[in-house]
């Protein structure tokens, strides 16, 4: 027979969308209550019901995730660099791993200014990659963020609050939806939960989408959508 109190504490964690395994480490270590994560899953699906993911959304409706710390100098400098160089991952690999993310590249005499670019953001990283067919610069400095909890505390902040005006201004509101729901899904891109074939069904559509999008012909200045 499980206490009354640990029902409620087990019940007030799972409200606050952790993952099993936080939940379990949380409560050994505020309350000395030692319960594996599998066990608080079983009671979960069988007893206490909690809809994590939904608690979660109804949360950052109240109380938005922003972890944005940058100056308008660097982002009225940022926003339209990445209009021009800049993209949106939004991939489907071999291995049937679903990928977002956002890429943006300059040439290899540039990394200061790329490393610069993270540096701000605080989060992402820079590696090498290949040259420019065209420039006589080997190489190139690529920044990228990938992690699902980045890009919405982050990225999607910084975009928020320095619009993009060529037609990335058009791909940016499907790739933000599919980040949010990620991240919700994940309960905050650490949950490890496969994706619900819903998802997956929306992410088919969306890259198709923006795959349009980018293949209208030139870039245009774009004052609304």
């Amino acid at each position: 027979m499980i206490p009354s109190v640990q029902k409620e504490l087990e019940m007030k964690l799972l409200k606050e969308a952790l993952t099993y395994k936080e939940a379990s480490e949380k409560l050994k270590e505020q309350f000395n209550i030692i319960v594996k994560p599998a066990s608080l899953r079983y009671r979960n699906v069988t007893l206490y019901k909690i809809n994590r993911q939904e608690e979660l959304r109804n949360s950052l409706q109240r109380n938005p995730v922003i972890k944005l710390q940058v100056d308008d100098i660097f982002g009225k400098k940022f926003s339209p660099c990445f209009d021009g160089d800049g993209s949106f991952d939004v991939s489907i690999s071999e291995n049937n791993v679903y990928s977002l993310g956002i890429v943006f590249k300059q040439r290899a005499d540039s990394e200061d200014f790329v490393t610069w670019i993270k540096d701000n953001l605080g989060v992402g990283e820079v590696h090498e990659g290949q040259g420019y067919e065209t420039s006589q610069v080997k190489g190139t400095s690529i920044f990228r963020v990938k992690r699902i909890d980045q890009l919405y505390e982050v990225i999607i902040p910084f975009f928020d609050r320095y619009p993009l005006k060529t037609k990335k201004k058009l791909e940016y509101p499907y790739w933000r939806e599919l980040v949010e729901d990620r991240y919700i899904l994940t309960l905050r891109g650490q949950a490890g939960q496969k994706l619900s074939n819903e998802y997956k069904d929306k992410f088919l559509r969306y890259a198709k989408i923006i795959s349009q999008l980018r293949n209208t012909g030139r870039r245009k200045y774009i004052n609304s959508i």
